[in-house]
């Protein structure tokens, strides 16, 4: 399934007032003589599902579905109408698990957990690894404050100013209507667009030793 996981998730039915009477109105109709009354109908039963499968658990949990899981390396999700899903391991040898590192990095949404690990957390620790690392290789810094470029880097640059005892700043107004710019396919292509989408806040940046979280 690609280096991204795919997260299933089910979400209970709600049946409407009128399909529960549907359910029983043959048996209302043929105990009593009359038509059932929708208001005092209450039907009981096992419940029933829906199931959903997104590339990101935050489109399941913000669409009201429970999240299952995600679907292993080598296996196929096979879903019936009436049935609940199934897993097949399709894979003729054990397949790695090889996930993207990019994801937890850029791409993925912090509200989203892939392969049981949260993309928040994960961002939270990468700005505490960062810090430490700051701290071993550079342990007499002059570092005045902490800066990310946005939007993704805010949650680690928070954290390594955090554990770096150093004031965090936002420092660039993004221009939300420029693209990914990293996939544009010239350098002199590049730089214009980025230009164009980050602005610096240029109080935050003079006369100070910065640390640029990207």
């Amino acid at each position: 399934n690609g280096i991204r996981p795919l997260s299933y998730g089910r979400r209970q039915v709600t049946p409407t007032p009128a399909e529960e009477v549907a359910k029983i109105a043959p048996d209302v109709q043929k105990a009593t003589g009359f038509p059932p009354s929708p208001v005092r109908t209450k039907v009981t039963g096992p419940p029933e599902y829906e199931y959903m499968v997104a590339s990101e658990s935050g489109v399941l949990t913000s669409t009201g579905f429970e999240l299952i899981g995600d679907v292993p390396p080598g296996h196929a999700l096979l879903l019936r109408r009436g049935a609940p899903p199934e897993l097949f391991n399709c894979a003729l040898a054990p397949a790695p698990h090889c996930p993207c590192v990019f994801e937890y990095v850029y791409f993925a949404r912090p509200d989203s957990i892939l392969d049981g690990v949260s993309v928040y957390r994960s961002r939270l620790k990468m700005g505490e690894k960062l810090a430490l690392r700051m701290k071993e290789a550079w342990p007499d810094h002059d570092i005045d404050v902490v800066i990310p470029v946005p939007d993704t880097a805010r949650t680690a640059a928070l954290e390594c100013a955090t554990h770096l005892g150093i004031v965090y700043r936002e420092g660039f107004m993004k221009n939300r209507y420029v693209g990914r710019t990293f996939i544009m396919p010239a350098q002199g292509l590049r730089k214009k667009s980025v230009r164009q989408k980050l602005s610096p806040i240029i109080s935050e940046f003079a006369g100070r030793n910065v640390l640029l979280v990207d």
